[in-house]
């Protein structure tokens, strides 16, 4: 969206437009948007619950909720996910795996390839 605005101007890719690319209109890319893109009975389903009570997604009287997502949102607004229907992130902690053990084991690994370097 940001890379449009320069060259065509303000209102060249608004976000709820963006927002729409990013979901339903990537599924009809890839010629899936009969099983997913959009929240309708009989489709796969992945969801984010964003948390938009931050200073940075503020002010929220009259800001348009879609532009709060696509420019004020990141990663640390995410509370919650669920893939396919199965709840993978609850309030910011992943359940489908050991943080701690993914990150000791990373290390590891990187150590031993850089040892061979």
């Amino acid at each position: 969206a940001l890379l449009h605005k320069p060259r065509c101007g303000p209102e060249s890719m608004d976000a709820r437009r963006v927002l729409r690319m990013a979901t339903i209109g990537g599924a009809q890319t890839l010629g899936m948007d009969h099983l997913t893109g959009s929240i309708e009975k009989g489709k796969k389903a992945d969801l984010v619950l964003l948390n938009l009570n931050d200073f940075h997604t503020f002010p929220s009287f009259d800001a348009d909720p879609y532009s709060r997502v696509v420019y004020a949102a990141s990663r640390g607004n995410v509370d919650s996910v669920w893939v396919d229907g199965k709840n993978v992130v609850q309030r910011g902690r992943v359940r489908t795996m050991d943080k701690k053990l993914v990150l000791r084991e990373t290390d590891k690994s990187i150590a031993r390839l850089l040892a061979r370097i």
